[in-house]
């Protein structure tokens, strides 16, 4: 998190402020990538924010880093979930796949909302329920 003294241009907090107000909450924390805040709250014109979100998004309304650099910054869910894996790497479904994508956390299959994505998983323990799936690796995109 960068020093709150490279926030200086209150223009910037009110886009944030802006920002949150039209998406609501759980959108914004969401399109950020925090949590709900635990201990600081930014109180303005009579409504609450979360005050780390709201510092985060200022920043990038402010300095807009990356761009200035040469970089392209995308939403993660509209890029092909195959970019983050790499064949052979086994990932933890709950933290690596569920935590980042959503969708649905009982079965073999998950289609989360928001990208293009269908998550299949096997594994060893499917042979008590019936499935025998072997050995299977599916990495693809649309």
């Amino acid at each position: 998190m960068p020093k709150s003294s490279s926030l200086t241009d209150a223009e910037a907090v009110r886009q944030a402020l802006a920002e949150y107000d039209r998406l609501g909450q759980a959108a914004f924390l969401d399109r950020y990538g925090f949590r709900p805040a635990r201990n600081y709250m930014l109180e303005h014109n009579g409504n609450v924010y979360d005050s780390k979100a709201i510092f985060g998004a200022a920043f990038g309304y402010q300095h807009g880093v990356l761009e200035k650099l040469g970089f392209s910054v995308a939403t993660k869910n509209l890029l092909p979930p195959a970019r983050f894996f790499q064949r052979g790497h086994v990932y933890d479904r709950r933290a690596e796949i569920h935590s980042a994508y959503g969708g649905q956390e009982q079965g073999g299959i998950s289609t989360p909302t928001g990208t293009s994505a269908i998550f299949l998983f096997t594994g060893e323990s499917g042979g008590q329920f019936g499935y025998d799936d072997g050995p299977c690796i599916v990495l693809a995109s649309t």
